[in-house]
């Protein structure tokens, strides 16, 4: 796409990734238009400052509950940090706000992941002390918060054990902040290199308690997903620094009972969204040439979980998948890019091929950082943020295409195109 640069003016850019379409199209008409008709670019950035954007959405397993979280309101536009948690019914009602602040303040609250029996929503909150997230769990039907850790590092990517009596978590103990190749990282010195802290896979009790680390400290963990039968994870990760290894991450399974990470695949390009099969016996990712950490694209493949060769699945597919989710009768379906486009794609992982295309439109769907959506548990009803260059965000739910709007957070914010 064109968008413009001080200086050079009109340049060739990468996809939009995680921008907004709505800013997007603001500031161009604020800068290109001249007729009167039009607002000026103080206008335009007024309007743009009201708007409420969509960070996340997370759907329950029983397609019953919507949470989504907002970036918090500031006089300058939407909070960079501050984030807002609210769950809502599918079926109708106001949402209510989910936090574990008690002093009234906006703070970075984030990550909402439903229990397997949707009755309890696990979030990550640096209320108690800025900077600190610490994981937390919200009674769905009471909006009761306690907190589970008492972490000293950073956390992030919570996960229900299949199960639900277990989460597993990102965790970079004694580290200030988020490392990684999206992350700050304080500045070395002394000897360069001799310090690696490692983000490993650690587990906590429902009930609250120490977390555990059970990935080799020798590994630093990128994304990971449980085994249905809860005894393994399969993970993207490297040895050594986190922040210059990722574009030669590899896939691993590793043991719930042990340290030990075996090696599952060793990728030519980049890989991500490591998924597992409802049976258990294959992982699903995405290979591709990507150009930065979250920024997924791809062809998909499936390796069998006890070893073997990964087979690509789409080759030749003309489009660029994003976001991986099993179907309970072993299907998989895929959010991707194409063209300009986001496509839902069906793909069959045991007869490689073209996918069949679900529906496609000129739009930003977004349920994380990147183009995605929050599956049920059977996949038949998908939960994200959906957005135009002329239409704001708003939070949407229903089956493929045929989805109903649930939000009305910008219902009064116009373009000025």
């Amino acid at each position: 796409m064109w968008v413009w640069h001080p200086g050079p003016g009109w340049v060739r850019s990468r996809p939009l990734g995680r921008f907004s379409l709505t800013t997007l199209t603001f500031l161009a008409v604020s800068m290109l238009s001249t007729a009167p008709a039009h607002p000026g670019v103080e206008a335009a950035l007024a309007e743009l400052n009201r708007r409420v954007e969509f960070k996340r959405v997370a759907i329950s397993p029983d397609a019953q509950r919507l949470a989504w979280v907002e970036a918090a309101p500031t006089p300058a536009g939407p909070s960079g940090r501050l984030k807002i948690i609210r769950l809502a019914d599918r079926s109708g009602g106001a949402p209510v706000r989910i936090t574990a602040a008690r002093d009234g303040a906006d703070h970075e609250e984030d990550e909402p992941v439903f229990s397997p029996d949707g009755k309890r929503l696990a979030f990550l909150s640096d209320a108690e002390k800025t900077g600190q997230p610490q994981l937390y769990l919200a009674d769905v039907a009471s909006g009761a918060v306690r907190r589970l850790t008492q972490a000293a590092g950073h956390l992030e990517r919570p996960r229900w054990s299949p199960d639900g009596k277990r989460l597993a978590v990102l965790y970079l103990e004694g580290a200030p902040d988020a490392l990684g190749p999206l992350g700050p990282a304080v500045r070395e010195t002394g000897v360069i290199g001799s310090v690696v802290r490692e983000q490993r896979i650690a587990l906590v009790s429902a009930d609250g308690g120490s977390l555990s680390p059970v990935s080799p400290d020798d590994l630093f963990v990128y994304e990971y997903d449980w085994s249905p039968d809860g005894t393994a994870f399969a993970a993207t990760g490297a040895h050594g620094s986190g922040d210059d290894n990722w574009w030669s991450a590899e896939l691993f399974l590793i043991p719930v009972s042990g340290r030990v990470a075996r090696v599952l695949h060793h990728p030519a390009l980049q890989i991500c969204e490591p998924t597992w099969s409802p049976d258990g016996t294959r992982v699903a990712f995405i290979e591709g040439l990507m150009s930065d950490f979250e920024v997924n694209g791809g062809d998909v493949l499936v390796v069998p979980a006890a070893g073997g060769k990964a087979r690509n699945v789409t080759p030749g597919m003309r489009a660029s998948a994003a976001q991986l989710s099993w179907t309970q009768q072993g299907g998989l379906l895929a959010v991707a890019v194409v063209g300009g486009d986001t496509a839902f794609l069906r793909v069959d992982p045991d007869r490689p091929g073209a996918p069949v295309s679900l529906w496609r439109g000129p739009e930003q769907l977004l349920a994380r950082w990147h183009t995605s959506a929050a599956f049920s548990a059977d996949g038949a009803t998908v939960a994200m943020s959906r957005e135009t260059g002329l239409q704001p965000p708003e939070v949407w739910v229903g089956p493929i295409g045929r989805w109903t709007q649930r939000s009305q957070a910008n219902t009064t914010v116009r373009s000025p195109a």
